[in-house]
């Protein structure tokens, strides 16, 4: 008990051994830290000038207390989790991984109540996850990456006024303070006001509706590996007519319209238009030397009203020989036997 007094902190390693420090103690320890443990401030730790880079896993629990240093960087394999099981407490050291070659990889949490003062960076290479905390000072996201790829999962930035924030960008400054907190997705055309966009990663064969956020994609892709999805017709198009996906099927759930001239050669396809129709902003499809078009309509009314040119050597068959599925209305058809 004495010793928790005069202490800064508790350290318990991996193996549940504990080990009451002093202030010299606790920098030593933490200097190019490689171990796996917990670090519980008892009383405030100040070393201003002091810089860490973190190669193990570590937990600091704050505990309400200050910890005043330059910086600590997870880096490489690296794993800083900030806690703080005390009152709410601001903190002022730069704790974000780092995007240098030689240190990149590391990862930083925050899962405990802290206002932290200093911007934080989030890269391709590292991993940055905010549960909790109070963010007055910036965040920045880089490479490929938004803020919202900062957010731990069920989470959103909220304003000081409590209006939700929309993290889908690059950077907030410090004129607007942000706070995470718990949230549930609310979908509009697959979208949520925090910046998440839904994957659809789970959708109806039959309906293209996807049943996480209830948004009608385009039309979808099967029969050859795992079905895939789409909001854009040109890029299902492009998808089917891929050397992956040959042979496979290509179902319309609602009308499009096709911004890009199709042509299939040395390639098999089926275009379902289940009932739906596919409007020209181009001129067409051709069906090329070995390229192979199946169409049929397992609706009721589809159509393409696109010109479409068959080529020496290509095949269209429209309608399906067991007469499961019927013909597709079809605009103009020109063939080239020559």
């Amino acid at each position: 008990i004495c010793g928790a007094v005069v202490s800064v902190a508790l350290y318990t390693d991996k193996n549940g051994s504990l080990k009451y420090v002093d202030t010299d103690e606790l920098h030593s320890l933490l200097n190019e830290y490689n171990g796996s443990g917990t670090i519980k401030l008892f009383k405030d730790y100040s070393k201003p000038s002091a810089q860490y880079d973190l190669y193990g896993e570590l937990t600091i629990d704050v505990n309400g207390r200050q910890f005043k240093i330059r910086s600590i960087t997870p880096c490489k394999s690296g794993k800083l989790t900030i806690k703080n099981s005390g009152n709410p407490v601001m903190r002022g050291c730069n704790v974000y991984p780092t995007n240098d070659a030689s240190y990149a990889g590391g990862t930083l949490i925050i899962d405990g109540d802290v206002v932290l003062d200093t911007s934080i960076y989030v890269y391709d290479s590292s991993t940055v996850i905010l549960k909790d905390g109070t963010y007055t000072a910036g965040l920045y996201a880089r490479d490929s990456k938004t803020l919202y790829d900062m957010l731990g999962e069920g989470k959103a930035f909220f304003k000081a006024d409590g209006t939700l924030f929309n993290a889908s960008v690059k950077e907030i400054s410090s004129s607007v303070t942000l706070i995470v907190k718990d949230h549930s997705h609310t979908y509009v055309d697959g979208k949520c006001g925090c910046g998440y966009v839904c994957p659809h990663s789970d959708v109806d064969s039959k309906t293209g509706v996807c049943l996480t956020c209830e948004y009608q994609l385009t039309a979808g892709v099967s029969g050859v590996g795992t079905a895939k999805y789409f909001d854009n017709i040109d890029d299902a198009f492009t998808a089917a007519l891929s050397e992956e996906n040959n042979g496979c099927t290509l179902t319309l759930y609602k009308d499009c319209e096709l911004s890009q001239n199709i042509v299939i050669g040395n390639a098999t396809l089926t275009v379902d238009v289940n009932g739906h129709s596919i409007s020209p902003e181009i001129r067409g499809i051709d069906v090329n030397d070995g390229g192979v078009l199946y169409l049929k309509n397992s609706g009721e009314n589809g159509s393409i009203g696109l010109e479409m040119a068959v080529n020496k050597g290509g095949t269209l068959i429209n309608g399906t020989a067991d007469d499961s599925s019927s013909a597709v209305s079809l605009f103009a058809v020109t063939a080239d036997a020559a």
